[in-house]
């Protein structure tokens, strides 16, 4: 697969739909080839948000990917972008919900219908 243009969105965006489709092959190789995207300020947390979940696959996620991806939510709750926030929030919900963790799940599922009603 080839991203063109290589931007740091389409590269996340690439690994994401790879983790999805369960060609985690073709996600780590993603992962490989844009580690540059650790370093950039802007998107460091989100690369790193992807490896953790490639790496975790389909199995109980860790703290660390749950609290990462918590964290990605707050950060970008302060902003105005729904579709970014509401994307997140999903990875977060299937994070609990793979974990079991029900009660963190109702705050996250809280948060998504108030932003949905605010949108």
């Amino acid at each position: 697969m080839v991203i063109e243009p290589k931007h740091n969105l389409t590269v996340l965006y690439g690994i994401w739909c790879n983790y999805k489709l369960k060609r985690y092959t073709e996600a780590e190789k993603l992962i490989s080839e844009n580690k540059q995207l650790h370093e950039n300020n802007e998107y460091s947390s989100c690369y790193e948000l992807f490896v953790l979940l490639v790496k975790c696959r389909e199995n109980i996620p860790s703290m660390k990917l749950i609290n990462l991806a918590i964290k990605i939510v707050e950060d970008f709750k302060q902003g105005e972008d729904y579709e970014l926030v509401n994307f997140y929030i999903d990875i977060v919900l299937d994070l609990f919900n793979r974990s079991g963790n029900e009660l963190e799940k109702i705050k996250y599922l809280e948060m998504k219908v108030n932003l949905t009603k605010k949108h």
